[in-house]
């Protein structure tokens, strides 16, 4: 799977190929391109065969002037099928940091937005007070409020404060 660091990307621009991830279960063949052989990402329909594979799949057959990679016709058009694309993000993954520890499984559709953007805990996050660390979301606080060389003047009082107490 091509990620960055933090295990997911922002959509800024179309990903090639189909949806590489770890399925609970093995994807259906007739959700997955002939052509990359993963479910199909931005999903198209041919109209010379009734095919279906993914936009970037597809179109760059199609823009290399070659033919339909299934019948071999050599001109044909593309339409987004919907129902296909519906399917598709229904399929069950695990979260792509399985084996940092994360038990997340849902639908495709959710994977980046919210689980990955918002809620795994195993996502590597940067330090808000700028010490160039990178711990998962769930060390970050621990680093931020009693570890980083560069936090607040008044979190370190803070915690000297708490010892001295003996809390």
């Amino acid at each position: 799977m091509a990620s960055d660091q933090l295990g997911y990307q922002p959509l800024t621009m179309p990903e090639a190929g189909g949806y590489d991830y770890q399925y609970v279960e093995e994807p259906p063949e007739n959700l997955t391109c002939p052509i990359c052989c993963l479910p199909c990402r931005e999903p198209q329909i041919v109209d010379c065969c009734g095919a279906k594979f993914c936009l970037s799949c597809i179109d760059r057959e199609r823009l290399a002037g070659r033919p339909c990679p299934l019948c071999r016709t050599k001109e044909f058009r593309m339409l987004t099928d919907k129902d296909h694309k519906r399917k598709v993000k229904a399929l069950k993954v695990h979260c792509t940091h399985r084996e940092e520890g994360c038990q997340w499984i849902g639908e495709l559709r959710h994977i980046k937005d919210p689980h990955l953007v918002k809620d795994c805990q195993y996502v590597l996050d940067e330090c808000k007070w700028d010490c160039g660390q990178k711990y998962t979301r769930k060390d970050i606080k621990f680093h931020e409020q009693d570890e980083c060389v560069n936090r607040p003047l008044e979190l370190v009082l803070l915690k000297k404060i708490k010892i001295g107490r003996g809390v």
